[in-house]
Formats: C-alpha cells, structure tokens, sequence
C-alpha cells in the first residue's frame, strides 16, 4: 500500500455532518463538551477541504455568533447555593473563557458585553478556551473581536497551580498535561503569556517525564503516548523545544510503540488515535519518516473505517468523532496524498495555522 490509496470522503462528510446537526447515541453522554464534539468534526471538514461547502459567509458568522455566546464573561457567574459553591464566580471575579455548550440553557447572547447576568452552573474550561479560539478564527474572526483577552489570561493564570501544573478550572479540579497543552495553545494564539509563570510550566512538563525517557500525564504516573505528544508539543508552542531532554531516548520509546497501528503504552493494543498522538510527536522531532513504517500504520488505520463513515478506535468497532479526527489527522502526518498537510504541534490544517499567525499579525497592528 502507498500514500496513494483513496477513501471514499463522502460518507465522512455525510458522518461528520451528522456529528454536527445530531450528536450519534454513542455520544449523547458528551452533549456537555459539545464543542469538543464540533471541534473535531469541523476541523476533520476542513482537513477536507469542504468547510465552505457546509458553511457559507451567513453560516460562518452564525457559528462564530455561537461560539461566542459561549464566553463566559466577567460579571456573569454561578448561583451561590452549598452545591454550587465549588463553582462560585462573584461578580468582581476578571476569570473567563469558553464553556462547552449551552446545555443548561443559558440564554442566547453573542454580544461581548459584561452584562451583570448570572446563570447556574455557568463556568469556563480551559480545552474548551483554546478549541473556541481556534474555531473562530478558522471561521473567519481574525481579529478575535469579541474575545475578553485580559479575562481569558486571568483565567489562565488563576488555574495554574503551585507546582506549575493546570487545572481545567480556577477552583480545586484535577491537573494534567492536557491543560498545560490547552494553556499553550490559548497564549499562543492571544500573542500573551500574561502572568503565567512559563518557567515553572517547563518545571512540570520535565517533571513529568519518567525513568524510561517517555512522558506521563502527571509526575509520577505512567509513560503514555498521548502524554508525550502533549508535553512535546507545548515545549514547541512555548520555543523550548531545544530544551526537551533525552531526545533519542524518547524516540526510541515512540517507534517501539508501533506493531501495525500504533498503541499508546507498551504491551497494549493498537488505537487508530495513537496514528496522530505518536505520529505528530514524531513529526515535530523530525524523525516520523525515517523510523516508521507508514504503510504498515495507514493499513492498519484503514481496517478501522466504518462502512456508514467515521473510523473507530478498534476495527469492528462502533465509529466515534474523537476517532475519526484523529485518525484523519493521522493518515494526514503519513502522507496520504488525499489529504493536506497539518500542523503536528496545533493539530490544525496548515492553511488555519496560517490563519493563526496572520490572525497574530493583525491585533499587533492595532
């Protein structure tokens, strides 16, 4: 098999667009971290090539009107009761950022404006920030020009821990590399660190590497693939790439991960997602080509595509949207000629990236 082979793309749009309109019933339990879901379908869209085919210049202003009415702004915050405490916002508090949907029913209001409003259960998290950023400007809000930067920095700062870790939420949540990543890609995009404390951030990304030269999600835990990608790609997003230790030790960790698909910890089975988790890991070292087999790797993903469209974690398995954007993500690091070039460290298309940085190059103008 060669870069070559061609997938029918159709039944994915036909998946993907389902995905949008309906969430599957696999996925019904996600309707909170719906922007996850529509994160990943309309980036798998536009890895396509199709985007504009499914949203026109009055479509993309609506989804860029939702994204924002998802902001949750300084003034607005949660209902103070015993159960909510935990989540309690006041009035004076600057945090804000992106919520995952408006299952709670949060009223409709893409404005921008700090309105004095408090809704229950209303609160940002910090993957659901960096996933917004990067949907408005791949539809077309460069200049980001509802965004509360100086809120959203707030916020960031406020989930950064003692140790140099994140959380998801300003208040006690658990902490790992997933938002240290989501931290990175939100900063990096506002062009601002603000008052994170970047050097103790690079602290907890080499404390979480372990004893066999592979990262773990906390310090301490386990040697996991997607582990690696986070902690490399958040070294590259903060130009401290050059500093990663162990270099060739890690990459011999990675290619020993592969048997015909890629698994994400010694001795497990092959995940279709870990093409994209160990593959774009290995992309941004600059090794991929030259110690995979990729034709091995894409057969493997291939065997996973579901007949009705979407790919699965295993084959004969039902089709999921996490899958299907990381598998497509992957097949795109292993050159399948159907597919563009991404960006291995943002997870994006080439052509958003670019994006970015002329997003980037313009609010520097203003």
């Amino acid at each position: 098999m060669s870069g070559n082979v061609t997938i029918d793309l159709t039944k994915h749009e036909r998946y993907l667009k389902y995905v949008i309109t309906m969430l599957p019933e696999s996925a019904a339990s996600q309707e909170l971290n719906r922007v996850v879901l529509g994160y990943f379908a309309m980036t798998t869209l536009d890895l396509f090539g199709c985007l504009d085919k499914y949203y026109n210049e009055d479509r993309k202003k609506l989804m860029i009107d939702t994204i924002y009415s998802l902001q949750v702004r300084p003034g607005k915050g949660i209902i103070h009761n015993d159960f909510y405490d935990i989540f309690l916002c006041l009035k004076e508090n600057p945090n804000c950022g992106f919520m995952g949907s408006n299952f709670f029913g949060n009223v409709f209001d893409p404005s921008g404006n700090d309105a004095d409003i408090v809704y229950p259960m209303e609160f940002p998290h910090i993957t659901m920030t960096a996933m917004c950023l990067i949907m408005l400007i791949m539809f077309g809000d460069l200049q980001l020009s509802r965004v509360n930067k100086r809120g959203i920095l707030t916020g960031l700062k406020a989930c950064q821990r003692i140790d140099g870790s994140f959380g998801y939420l300003p208040v006690d949540t658990e902490t790992d590399l997933r938002f240290t990543y989501s931290a990175c890609v939100s900063c990096y995009i506002l062009d601002d660190w603000g008052d994170i404390d970047v050097e103790k951030m690079v602290e907890y990304i080499h404390r979480c590497q372990r004893y066999d030269y592979a990262f773990a999600m906390e310090p301490g835990c386990e040697s996991h693939g997607s582990a690696c990608y986070l902690a490399v790609a958040s070294l590259w997003l903060l130009g401290r790439l050059d500093e990663l230790r162990h270099r060739d030790e890690l990459i011999k960790w990675l290619v020993n991960l592969q048997g015909l698909g890629f698994c994400g910890r010694p001795n497990k089975l092959e995940d279709s997602c870990y093409t994209f988790w160990i593959g774009a890991t290995l992309k941004i070292l600059g090794v991929l080509e030259d110690v995979v087999e990729l034709n091995h790797v894409r057969s493997y993903v291939l065997d996973c595509e579901g007949n009705m469209g979407g790919f699965a974690k295993w084959c004969d398995c039902d089709p999921d949207p996490y899958h299907t954007h990381h598998s497509f993500y992957g097949l795109s690091i292993l050159n399948l000629d159907q597919l563009p070039e991404i960006h291995p460290a943002f997870g994006t298309t080439l052509s958003v990236f670019r994006k970015i940085e002329e997003s980037i190059n313009l609010r520097k103008q203003q």
